[in-house]
């Protein structure tokens, strides 16, 4: 990549992709994830031989592994098998959703557009306990998604998530019956509270 390029990677909305082909929002969700844990990400790159991502994060001192991952997991909410469709276009926020909700005792189904989240939905219209949409995507906007999803279920729980939105992506979701909203970028103790809230 040329310096003026990465010099903009974390940005929110700041894409090389061509238009309605990605939201920019990718490197800046996993930008805000590792700086709210204190670390920080660097990058190297060569134009014509690839780039390199290094994360780092702090160790905690004089605390086992397995003390800090008991601590987590007793004041964290588990599911108990439900089946959440999570739509979103990067495929790295997804990725990271699933692996987070598998972890803790959810199953997961994906969609990268509104129109894939529809034909997925009805396919396991009966399994589905929740849907996790992302406001803005290609093909078909969360909006859109949102409105599609719920007549075919009415009472089905969603929960919106977006990034940063400015001027015309601004999305009015006054008129859509959703049950909670995440602003990205947001961690994984986060995600799985607002779809414990939501449960009740």
């Amino acid at each position: 990549m040329p310096a003026e390029v990465i010099d903009h990677i974390f940005d929110p909305f700041f894409s090389t992709k061509e238009l309605n082909e990605g939201t920019g929002l990718g490197l800046s969700t996993v930008y805000g994830i590792i700086k709210e844990h204190d670390g920080f990400i660097n990058v190297e790159s060569e134009i014509g031989k690839g780039s390199t991502f290094t994360v780092y994060l702090p160790v905690r001192k004089n605390r086992a592994i397995t003390d800090v991952s008991e601590e987590i997991y007793s004041e964290t909410p588990f599911g108990n098998d439900e089946v959440i469709l999570i739509v979103d276009d990067e495929s790295m926020i997804t990725d990271m959703m699933k692996s987070i909700l598998e972890e803790f005792d959810y199953k997961v189904l994906v969609a990268h557009n509104g129109r894939e989240a529809l034909s997925t939905f009805l396919k396991h219209k009966d399994e589905v306990s929740a849907a996790i949409v992302d406001m803005i995507m290609p093909v078909m906007d969360g909006k859109s998604t949102v409105i599609e999803l719920k007549k075919e279920r009415p009472a089905l729980k969603v929960v919106c998530i977006s990034g940063y939105q400015k001027g015309n992506e601004l999305l009015d979701m006054q008129d859509l019956e959703i049950d909670a909203f995440l602003p990205k970028p947001f961690n994984a103790e986060r995600l799985l509270q607002t779809l414990e809230e939501i449960r009740h």
